[in-house]
């Protein structure tokens, strides 16, 4: 990693970078990119396919229904409350 990519990459990101940022930044990525580099070169044939699946398994928590705030009660918290709704500003125009 070099600083023209540096610069390509904070150009894309839309950001300034002060020169001593763009030096921190190149030391930062390299080092990222050396360690990936490092997984990448890892000796796995000795590891099953099953083992890499058996580690992946989520346990789900139950479905338990929880107390909730009432209606009146959250009115208190809300800035903008009418006809027992939160108002949100408009995000989509129509």
């Amino acid at each position: 990693m070099d600083s023209k990519e540096i610069e390509k990459i904070a150009q894309l990101a839309r950001l300034k970078l002060e020169e001593e940022e763009k030096i921190a930044l190149t030391k930062d990525l390299s080092s990222i990119l050396n360690y990936i580099n490092q997984i990448e070169n890892l000796d796995t044939t000795s590891i099953r396919e099953e083992e890499l699946f058996h580690q992946s398994i989520k346990v789900m928590r139950k479905d338990i229904k929880n107390d909730t705030l009432e209606r009146d009660a959250v009115k208190d918290f809300a800035p903008v409350y009418e006809n027992g709704y939160i108002v949100v500003p408009r995000v989509i125009e129509t």
